[in-house]
């Protein structure tokens, strides 16, 4: 228990009501310095989401409105809803392009700084990317609403080609080689052949007869390229599959490798006479030794883009090209003036213009683009491609009524912590009680004050940190109180004044606080420095707590022991 007495021995406390100064002088520049950190993220947050639309309207205001953003306390994306991914090196198809997954040196950390330049490019504020072990980025973009467009510009690999579109008899050539080819392989199949039937037939053709024969017991495989073309290259959207599945028939792209060409599908359909139709086009594909197919230009020479118009008003994308680019591409197109010139994005040909002329510094990318589409394109093409594919190994997202519970939660389960620690130290320390509450409130005010003034971000696991630097700042101060009973009590049968009690508590429990703290401190930065995400922000607020504890309980409680004493008054524990 405690009780005021009348103060002795002021002399005593001389040197310690001189560092008070000093202590008082430091609390008052955190709390002022509090105030000033604090302001942007009580005003943001106060706001209704109707009055930042407002604000959003008015030039000058919505620089104020982006001044706060900057500013305020920043909230994980389990407070304020968003979305996680961990992305991991797709080594099947690493092994496909032929690439040895272990030795791909700084690719991944390119790959990281394309993924900032989309970010950055999307506007979203404190998103975290950061690399984890060798085969894996992390990705944290609070406030995130729109899942699947956010996932596509951060995943997309943009890998841009220019390729020349077949001539028509090349086309029509092509077609009727494989049709003749499939025909002659079902016949095969279909015939009682002879036992030496099959060592006549050519190699490509076993393998054709081979898939056919497998493909006829499940899909009744009936029907040739030329049966499936509405129109040379037009396909009905019912039949892509069908035409997907023909094409990819071993055998079918020996055809294709022979005649150096390739086949993609366009971005855009028709519709006519109730149907809807997906162009089919072929491509000239010259190939390396390894076959491996060599577009006439790379993306990679993409120097900027932006959203544009095309000629009928339509969203698009227009790109420009850097120095070499230019040379490069006014070389392909002056020397095929009057051919299409196909455009192929990720493997999809979003447009395939005619050549009117040489074409040199810019050019146009156009399609059936709506607005959120051009600009997500144009994005993807200003950062660069991601020339190592990756997959998504997981995904959470949070949306905004969920991260509003968290937060709700999470300052409940703090109130009722301070009051239940505020009810208990009042009730067994009386006087002493109320001054260690009221060190730990501002305890609580410079954990945040420091949380908004480095721009760290507060998640739910970091109030939890907070929580739990409130029970360890009471514990710093239940140990002073107690050394101070004992000091009271000791070698003078309870006759020490309490001046003097007092200052033996906090001498004799100063080693005792700060080897916890430090021991606390070290288990903090150990999370820091191995954990991600969650357990990150864990770590900073129960790091940045120990600290606030740290001074409160030991410095402002004596400032608080010596001020009393210094008018007269001191506190005795009993």
């Amino acid at each position: 228990m405690a009780k005021i007495v009348k103060s002795e021995g002021v002399t005593d406390w001389a040197s310690y009501y001189s560092a008070s100064r000093l202590t008082w002088i430091v609390a008052a520049l955190i709390l002022a310095l509090s105030v000033w950190t604090l302001y942007p993220s009580i005003k943001y947050y106060s706001m209704t989401e109707e009055q930042r639309d407002l604000m959003r309207t008015s030039d000058v205001q919505n620089e104020e409105l982006l001044s706060l953003r900057k500013k305020k306390l920043s909230l994980g994306l389990d407070l304020q809803g968003g979305l996680r991914l961990v992305l991991e090196l797709d080594k099947e198809k690493l092994k496909e392009q032929g690439r040895d997954p272990s030795k791909l040196g700084d690719e991944l950390e390119k790959q990281l700084e394309v993924m900032r330049n989309r970010i950055d490019a999307l506007g979203l504020m404190e998103p975290v990317i950061q690399k984890a072990g060798s085969d894996r980025i992390i990705v944290e973009l609070p406030g995130v609403s729109e899942k699947e467009r956010t996932t596509n510009v951060i995943t997309k690999p943009a890998f841009l080609e220019f390729k020349l579109v077949a001539k028509p008899e090349e086309i029509q050539a092509l077609i009727e080689e494989v049709d003749n080819l499939i025909k002659q392989s079902r016949k095969t199949v279909t015939e009682t052949a002879k036992k030496d039937s099959s060592a006549k037939t050519d190699t490509t053709s076993k393998a054709l007869n081979k898939a056919i024969e497998k493909d006829q017991k499940t899909d009744k495989l009936e029907y040739t390229l030329g049966d499936l073309l509405a129109r040379q290259t037009e396909v009905d959207v019912s039949d892509t599959a069908k035409v997907s599945k023909l094409l990819s028939l071993q055998g079918v792209d020996k055809i294709f490798e022979k005649r150096q060409l390739v086949w993609h599908w366009g971005q855009t359909t028709t519709s006519e006479g109730g149907r809807r139709f997906r162009n089919l086009l072929i491509l000239e594909a010259k190939r390396d030794a390894n076959n491996k197919v060599i577009p006439l230009m790379e993306g990679g020479q993409i120097a900027g883009a932006s959203i544009g118009r095309d000629r009928i008003g339509s969203y698009a994308v227009d790109f420009e090209l850097t120095t070499s680019g230019s040379k490069q591409f006014g070389d392909i197109t002056g020397r095929n003036i009057g051919r299409q010139l196909a455009i192929v994005l990720d493997g999809i040909v979003q447009s395939a213009p005619s050549v009117q002329s040489r074409i040199t510094r810019r050019g146009q990318i156009t399609g059936s683009f709506s607005y959120d589409e051009a600009r997500d394109l144009a994005i993807v093409l200003r950062a660069g491609q991601l020339t190592v594919p990756m997959k998504i190994d997981s995904e959470e997202f949070v949306g905004p009524t969920l991260g509003k519970d968290a937060i709700r939660g999470g300052i409940t389960a703090g109130i009722i912590g301070f009051v239940l620690v505020f009810i208990f130290m009042f009730w067994y320390y009386k006087v002493p009680g109320l001054i260690a509450m009221g060190c730990l409130i501002f305890n609580i005010l410079i954990t945040l004050m420091a949380l908004a003034g480095f721009h760290a971000t507060l998640t739910l696991p970091g109030i939890a940190g907070i929580i739990l630097t409130i029970g360890m700042a009471v514990d710093a101060n239940v140990i002073i109180f107690e050394r101070m009973y004992e000091e009271k009590a000791t070698n003078t049968g309870g006759k020490r004044s309490a001046f003097r009690s007092a200052r033996y508590g906090f001498e004799n429990a100063f080693q005792v606080i700060f080897d916890s703290n430090i021991t606390t401190l070290i288990a903090a930065l150990i999370l820091y420095k191995f954990g991600t995400g969650p357990i990150r922000g864990f770590a900073i607020t129960m790091g940045i707590g120990i600290l606030a504890s740290f001074f409160t309980a030991v410095y402002m409680s004596r400032a608080t022991f010596a001020q009393l004493h210094s008018w007269g008054k001191e506190i005795a524990v009993e």
